[in-house]
């Protein structure tokens, strides 16, 4: 059992799951008249994210830092070429989302290790079921990502929902007042 609760986690890893989110809403998108601008601006920060990774992986051990780093790098280039190349709305909230979760997410981190994976995958999916409710069935993986926190022994129960209500919480707000 603990094999496979290492295998949900890296699978559930939080930017193995907005990168496949982001692929899943480039499909989803793929008609829209802003198809071609949201693939390049995604595209090209998520190679971004990929190489800041692999050149801080020996110069900074900190995971959390580390992943935080190259994710709001990656952002920032993401809604630069939003700037110049318009991305459609829909995108532009997932990504705004993911971003400000993150910082969230990264600032708990740094005083208390509430968890990163249940936060980010219960923020995506929120933010994919605001912008189109069909997307609501992806909840389904939730209790498999919870479960392999806490069969890890990574995070307590009260990590796990805190981290779980961050999650869902910050897509809502950010909806209602945008």
């Amino acid at each position: 059992m603990k094999n496979l609760a290492k295998l949900v986690e890296k699978i559930f890893y939080p930017s193995n799951v907005i990168i496949t989110a982001g692929i899943i809403f480039l499909i989803y998108f793929m008609n829209d008249i802003h198809s071609f601008n949201n693939n390049i601006a995604f595209i090209i920060s998520a190679i971004s994210y990929g190489i800041l990774i692999l050149l801080m992986k020996k110069k900074n051990k900190n995971e959390n830092y580390r992943y935080f780093l190259a994710s709001t790098t990656a952002m920032i280039i993401f809604f630069i070429l939003g700037y110049f190349f318009t991305i459609s709305n829909e995108f532009f909230f997932a990504a705004s989302s993911v971003f400000i979760l993150s910082i969230i997410i990264f600032s708990i981190r740094t005083k208390w290790k509430i968890s990163g994976h249940c936060s980010s995958f219960t923020g995506v999916v929120t933010i994919m079921t605001l912008i189109e409710p069909r997307f609501l069935i992806a909840y389904i993986f939730y209790p498999l990502v919870a479960w392999s926190r806490l069969k890890l022994k990574a995070h307590d129960l009260l990590q796990v929902i805190l981290g779980t209500l961050i999650g869902f919480l910050i897509p809502i707000i950010l909806s209602v007042i945008s």
